[in-house]
């Protein structure tokens, strides 16, 4: 299965992160955004 995350807006509560890494792969916890919605069950 292919998934397309739509990850849009300028992102200025995550710039700290963002200025290094693409929104998808900032770290929530221990986990990057990308995993815990790969890891959902839908």
């Amino acid at each position: 299965m292919q998934t397309i995350i739509l990850a849009g807006s300028m992102g200025i509560r995550l710039s700290e992160e963002t200025a290094i890494k693409s929104k998808p792969l900032v770290e929530i916890g221990s986990e990057s955004i990308k995993s815990k919605i790969q890891s959902t069950d839908l």
